[in-house]
């Protein structure tokens, strides 16, 4: 189960925009980061990115599904990055008692449903 947050970080060169992400991630508690896996994608106009995190233990057993399988797999995305994008609009899905929110190619959330 990958969860997703938007962050409004400063402008930064790569390198260093890779520890602004780990330091907010810390900020944010989600838990002991030895455990997590973080990925993010590119930073917005508007100063904000989506970051996605997973435990290590969910990622290691995906990881070995795909060894199994020999899949050449190159990335893995959060399930809302998998809806079609509309022009000023957000688009909707529900998967697995999730709901799937899609806006644009890097902002996207999940609810749990009741």
């Amino acid at each position: 189960e990958c969860r997703l947050v938007r962050l409004e970080l400063p402008a930064l060169p790569a390198a260093k925009l890779a520890a602004a992400v780990n330091c907010a991630a810390e900020a944010l508690g989600l838990g002991d980061p030895a455990q997590l896996r973080l990925a993010h994608g590119p930073r917005g106009a508007d100063g904000r990115l989506t970051l996605g995190w997973l435990e290590a233990s969910a990622l290691a057993s995906l990881e070995q599904a795909v060894q199994r399988l020999r899949l050449d797999v190159r990335e893995v995305q959060a399930a809302p990055f998998l809806l079609p994008l509309r022009d000023d609009a957000w688009v909707a899905g529900e998967w697995d008692g999730h709901l799937l929110l899609r806006r644009s190619l890097s902002d996207a959330v999940v609810h749990p449903l009741p």
